[in-house]
């Protein structure tokens, strides 16, 4: 049974008990006794209730005439009223105590309901608060660390950067020490006679210079070369008296030379130019060419072709590289025999060329000594 039903059963039932109180009051005895069977018992259902009612109803304007009247005394009747209108306050007291009672324990586990609910929005909320706290601080922490590693790839890129450019600074400062070096080691120790062309160069350089402006060498040179083959004798004459000029003084300055360093000196300072000139590849010759110093021989290919023009007579009319290569090939075929007899003469020559090497020292120390000047 719910809880509608039994209030409806419990009102039924206050219905029944309240016509008793009427008709006890209004002294009728036979409707009282008849009426009280019928809500003596504790529980009622609610088809009984009903019909109690409607028995109530019929039974008291049906019946009421046929019922004899008793004699009820006033006292007891007003006692009875008194008992049951207590008993029923009572029973009314206690259903509503019990309905009361019901409804605070329903608004009681609706409170508690909405608490624990409430408490669980709160700590679901409290735990997502956590969440996207826990979430910042690690974007935080994540774009700090980016940060330190981009300031730290920064900073190194940094100190790479200088780094190179102190190693470029270095390299371009030992660069151009070793120019410096190298050229006062290629400077030459006596300066070189200087030719007719080279003579005829310098003074076009110079006309042209007045006259246009600077030039670059290259165009000089090729403007100059179509005047000088076109030069008449008689300047042709005079650029070579200014060569023989120049190479006199060239004999005077090598003769200085040889009176401060010595010939021993002299080709020690050449060998040391040779070699720089090999190892640097400088294009240059800047060594000292002793005056009366024999010339060094050339190998089995030189007296090769000093022969070549008797032997292959068609090679002179060849452009110059292919005569080299015409020649090349000719000297590579030749056989055993014929190319020990090349062997052999460059031999004799060079065994000749230390001989008068040794000549040529001898004969310059032994006038440096009748001069009164020290050995070198």
């Amino acid at each position: 049974m719910n809880l509608k039903s039994a209030i409806m059963l419990r009102v039924t039932w206050q219905v029944a008990r309240a016509s008793l109180r009427i008709a006890a009051v209004q002294q009728q005895a036979p409707i009282a006794q008849k009426l009280r069977p019928l809500i003596s018992p504790p529980r009622m259902s609610i088809c009984n209730g009903n019909l109690m009612s409607r028995g109530i109803a019929t039974g008291m304007t049906a019946e009421a005439p046929k019922i004899k009247e008793e004699p009820v005394t006033a006292s007891m009747s007003t006692a009875k009223a008194q008992r049951s209108t207590k008993t029923t306050t009572t029973r009314t007291t206690a259903a509503q105590k019990e309905k009361a009672a019901i409804a605070k324990k329903l608004k009681k586990a609706r409170a508690a309901q909405r608490a624990t609910e409430a408490r669980a929005k709160a700590k679901a909320k409290t735990e997502a608060k956590h969440e996207r706290l826990i979430t910042r601080r690690k974007a935080a922490a994540e774009k700090k660390k980016e940060a330190r590693e981009k300031a730290k790839d920064k900073a190194k890129a940094r100190l790479l950067k200088e780094r190179e450019r102190k190693k470029a600074e270095k390299e371009r400062a030992s660069a151009r020490a070793e120019r410096q070096r190298l050229a006062a080691l290629r400077r030459p120790l006596v300066k070189r006679p200087k030719s007719t062309w080279q003579i005829f160069l310098q003074e076009f350089m110079a006309k042209r210079k007045v006259e246009h402006g600077p030039t670059s060498l290259p165009e000089s040179a090729r403007l100059a070369k179509a005047e000088f083959v076109a030069l008449p004798q008689s300047e042709l004459d005079r650029l070579q008296r200014l060569r023989d000029a120049d190479k006199a003084r060239y004999g005077q300055d090598v003769e200085k030379l040889l009176e401060t360093r010595g010939v021993e000196g002299i080709m020690e300072e050449n060998k040391r130019v040779r070699s720089l000139k090999k190892v640097r590849g400088s294009g240059r010759s800047f060594y000292v060419r002793l005056p009366g110093l024999p010339k060094r021989p050339g190998n089995a290919y030189g007296f090769f072709l000093k022969d070549a023009s008797t032997l292959f007579p068609e090679a002179k009319s060849m452009p110059i590289t292919e005569r080299a290569r015409f020649l090349g090939q000719r000297f590579r075929a030749l056989s055993v025999d014929d190319r020990r007899k090349y062997d052999d003469s460059a031999r004799r020559a060079l065994d000749q060329y230390a001989d008068d090497k040794k000549k040529y020292f001898a004969e310059v120390k032994e006038k440096h000594r009748s001069d009164g000047t020290p050995s070198p």
